[in-house]
């Protein structure tokens, strides 16, 4: 079976408040679906309201961290 996939980038300038929207959206159970994974790339460091929303949804987000800020495209790449 073939799954869809959401890819978001985030850095030390992302809002936390559009975060906490993406997510609430994306996990609301009225949409939700289940065949779609959520990736989130953070491009370097964020900052901790962002990590707090992150641990939040730990459990339904795959996550891959970059250590530095290397931009949109690359980190959409890597």
């Amino acid at each position: 079976m073939i799954r869809d996939a959401l890819l978001v980038s985030i850095y030390l300038r992302s809002s936390a408040e559009d975060l906490r929207h993406l997510l609430e959206t994306v996990f609301d159970p009225a949409c939700l679906d289940a065949s779609l994974d959520v990736w989130i790339v953070c491009d370097g460091p964020i900052d901790e309201e962002c990590e707090g929303l992150l641990r939040k949804y730990s459990e339904v987000v795959l996550l891959h961290r970059l250590q530095s800020n290397v931009g949109l495209g690359a980190a959409l790449n890597s």
